[in-house]
């Protein structure tokens, strides 16, 4: 005894249900924490097998400063006054750039440090 076509159909429209409200989810999650390509405050994740050194260089090269670090060593709040920095850092070889202002609820950056600029 065997699934009839009638529950395969009901299945395959829940399936297909699901995988529309994910996919609107991570656009939606996407969204809010990418930063837009003129952003000036961002949260750099630099890949794990970069120094603090190293980082400092990469952070300067794009001309912009630290603010603040995140719960992870290789998690840094940056802000620069010139246009293009998420295409700058990209080009320097960050791992991820994202906008700071939802991932302050999660921990990911510090709260207290103010207005951001």
């Amino acid at each position: 005894m065997g699934i009839s076509m009638e529950n395969r159909l009901k299945s395959m429209h829940i399936l297909s249900i699901c995988v529309a409200i994910l996919l609107s989810l991570i656009v939606v999650v996407v969204g809010a924490v990418m930063p837009s390509m003129d952003a000036n405050t961002v949260v750099v994740w630099f890949p794990k097998d970069i120094s603090k050194e190293q980082q400092l260089k990469m952070i300067q090269d794009v001309s912009a400063l630290p603010v603040a670090e995140g719960v992870r060593p290789n998690i840094v709040l940056i802000t620069s006054q010139d246009d293009g920095l998420v295409g700058r850092l990209y080009d320097n070889g960050v791992f991820l750039v994202m906008n700071p202002a939802p991932l302050q609820g999660c921990g990911l950056v510090p709260k207290n440090i103010g207005k951001l600029p």
